[in-house]
């Protein structure tokens, strides 16, 4: 860090200087590039953990007894985050409660840093929780009940529904039996209504007006024992008291239920959402047996089939404060846990956990026409196979009539069942393993978008990936050094990395049974650079002119940071590190990944915050929030600048546990003294402020209207 009596600072730095990078209390002065590349500092045996965990807490002692710069110029942004961390459980925690980090060091662009000094303009960082589930009710804050443990808030919430509340095929609440740990188990002779403590992942997004500020949540709630809902929150920000000079805390104001269109059949199990950069969320959803679909969708003919589910949905705030929920036919009946949309608005990454597809519209913002595409891993490199094409009507009507499996595929015997070799033009595929399989010629579109993952590995897609949870980029191409480490990259994680998915790989791939996170290149794929694509010279130049996007993964590092097994124990991760990362988000210009954790290898489960800026600081992951015990985080998304106040939130999402699942916000990361030209204030990080009335509405009115 720099010394603790500084000579005056510079002008404002240009958007994208050239400086040299500040000294280093946790490297010789004398390295001429501290962190050349994040592979050289990869931790990769129990061995080495336990000597970066002793030179971890050294340079962490040493940050907090050297003095910090005030920030001093007007137009720095943010480029790094060092932050207090949240410690494991211990013997005498009980783990009940949540547990956020309390303060930050901020790097700026021009090499200075400052933590929450007031006359700076920082604020303190507090860990809001606006709503938990069973929320909402007038009728559920009475003092005397069991439910009181609603926030103060919830007195003045007169909402539809309980925030968590499941409501059966009759729309009409389900009866359950609660108890007073706010637990509640579905029982038709119960006098309670059932919801579900299942909070997944939130998309928040602000919305101005004529009418003034509101900010909504959309929240997934992925109920493994009913069908799951998506929900819609109101809420309002914190505001700063200029008389007093403290901020108000995140509170509820509403909870809408979500609207289902007929034509869509319901939303099953909602799951793997992420934002869009036109304000929308994207997710997936799984597919129910047909008991559930009798109990929880329709039990009038025609029925709903096992084909009216699986599909990205598309959820949304209209211009009414309403809820929608459209499904989006053409990206493919993939079953997302995870999904991306990249900042040309027509891209989307999307995985089932086993592939990684590629989805490329024709239209910007237009999820209705494009095509599908999967990707082929293989020592460090990405090729990609094309899938097929549809739009959106063809797809819908094709649903209507399909009947299965049989309408699809057309099976020859095993030309040797010992080996399971196939006959020419035969594969093995996923759904159907008795035999070997191919698309029908007729409707081979339909297949491919009916069953990807069979027809991904049909044309010699990686199919054996193990567990993708989380897509996460970093669109800041040039940075404020240029030395940064995940420059326009984009990142997965992978909650394990088995032995099948290393032997498909190859290359540096290892095993992690505590998962990882890979580090992509991105670039442009053309007809020509497909798999298996055979074009001679003149063909290769003339298709490189058209490429099909310039957003496409094109190789990768492995173990960028990863877990690892405990010495004492294999089946627990080391609790310095991530354990099964589930949900990433990288915090563009920001050089910060958010990483949360998965499973239940660790005592609970955290969010890491690791630092890509290159400022000479440890690369490694520091935990910033603790959930309770018990409890999954369903997701993690930084939120630039929210509502142009100059303020950041990191929304954290948590339910599936003993207790009640809740959405939380930590923050805010306050920069005053940002100007409106400045990197913060650029509206294509996270989600731009939405309205009839504001400027930015051309840049995310939806291209589509409710039918």
């Amino acid at each position: 860090l720099p010394s603790a009596n500084p000579p005056p600072p510079p002008p404002p730095p240009p958007l994208h200087p050239s400086r040299p990078l500040p000294p280093s209390p946790c490297l010789p002065p004398s390295s001429p590039s501290p962190l050349p590349s994040p592979s050289l500092l990869l931790i990769n045996t129990p061995v080495e953990s336990v000597i970066m965990k002793f030179g971890i807490a050294a340079c962490l002692l040493l940050t907090t007894i050297v003095s910090v710069n005030a920030r001093k110029c007007n137009t720095c942004w943010l480029t790094s985050l060092q932050c207090s961390a949240v410690k494991p459980i211990s013997s005498t925690d009980s783990g009940a409660s949540p547990v956020a980090t309390s303060s930050c060091i901020f790097g700026y662009s021009d090499g200075t840093y400052s933590n929450e000094d007031p006359e700076n303009g920082l604020e303190p960082l507090v860990f809001n929780i606006p709503i938990k589930t069973g929320c909402g009710l007038k009728s559920y804050t009475d003092p005397s009940s069991p439910f009181y443990y609603c926030n103060k808030t919830a007195a003045s919430t007169n909402s539809k529904i309980m925030f968590g509340q499941i409501n059966d095929v009759l729309q009409q609440h389900i009866k359950g039996k609660c108890d007073k740990t706010h637990v509640c188990t579905m029982d038709s002779t119960g006098s309670d209504t059932y919801y579900s403590n299942n909070v997944g992942y939130t998309a928040t997004i602000p919305f101005i007006s004529d009418k003034g500020m509101k900010v909504f949540a959309i929240v997934y709630i992925d109920d493994p024992s009913t069908a799951g809902d998506v929900q819609m929150v109101e809420l309002t920000v914190p505001k700063l008291d200029s008389k007093t000079g403290n901020v108000s805390s995140w509170k509820s104001v509403s909870v809408i239920d979500s609207v289902y269109s007929s034509s869509a059949k319901g939303v099953y199990q909602p799951a793997g959402g992420s934002l869009t950069p036109w304000c929308t969320a994207i997710g997936g959803e799984k597919v129910p047996v047909s008991q559930d679909i009798l109990q929880f969708f329709s039990n009038k003919a025609p029925l709903p089939t096992e084909m009216n589910y699986g599909w990205v949905t598309e959820s949304r705030v209209e211009i009414d404060y309403s809820a929608s929920v459209i499904k989006r036919y053409a990206l493919g009946r993939i079953q997302a846990t995870a999904t991306f949309a990249m900042p040309d608005k027509k891209t989307v990454y999307l995985s089932d956990g086993s592939v990684v597809y590629m989805f490329v519209s024709k239209l910007v913002k237009d999820l209705r026409n494009g095509t599908l595409y999967a990707a082929n891993f293989s020592k460090e490199t990405v090729k990609w196979v094309k899938l097929n094409s549809v739009n959106e009507s063809d797809m819908v009507a094709e649903v209507a009539k399909s009947k299965g499996w049989l309408d699809y595929w057309e099976g020859s015997a095993y030309l040797d069942a010992t080996a399971k070799s196939c006959n020419t033009g035969y594969q093995r595929v996923f759904t159907n393993q008795e035999r070997c399989w191919r698309p029908k010629s007729a409707v081979e579109k339909y297949a491919c978008l009916l069953y990807p993952k069979d027809c991904a590995m049909f044309k010699g897609a990686t199919y054996n990936l193990s567990g993708v949870t989380g897509f996460a980029y970093n669109m800041d191409d040039k940075g404020a050094t240029g030395k940064e480490l995940g420059l326009n990259k984009f990142f997965i994680s992978f909650s394990t990395v088995s032995t099948d998915m290393q032997t498909s790989l190859g290359g540096s791939s290892v095993v992690r049974p505590c998962g990882s996170v890979y580090m992509f290149t991105i670039g442009k794929v053309d007809n020509c650079t497909l798999l298996n694509a055979n074009c001679d010279d003149a063909t290769k130049a003339t298709s490189a002119k058209s490429p099909y996007t310039s957003y496409a993964l094109n190789s990768y590092k492995v173990d960028i940071v990863n877990g690892l097994p405990l010495d004492t124990d294999r089946s627990k991760c080391e609790p310095s590190l991530p354990s099964q990362p589930s949900y990433i988000h990288f915090a563009s210009y920001h050089n910060t990944l958010f990483i949360a954790d998965g499973g239940s290898l660790h005592e609970s489960n955290h969010v890491w915050l690791l630092d890509f800026s290159g400022q000479g600081r440890p690369f490694v992951p520091t935990s910033i929030f603790r959930a309770p015990r018990g409890s999954m985080i369903e997701g993690v998304s930084w939120m630039n600048n929210l509502v142009g106040d100059g303020r950041s939130y990191l929304s954290i999402s948590v339910g599936s546990g003993p207790q009640p699942g809740f959405i939380g916000y930590l923050g805010p990361f306050t920069l005053k003294g940002y100007n409106a030209g400045s990197y913060d204030m650029l509206t294509n990080i996270g989600c731009p402020i939405r309205g009839e009335q504001d400027y930015l509405y051309d840049a995310t009115k939806y291209v589509d209207k409710l039918s």
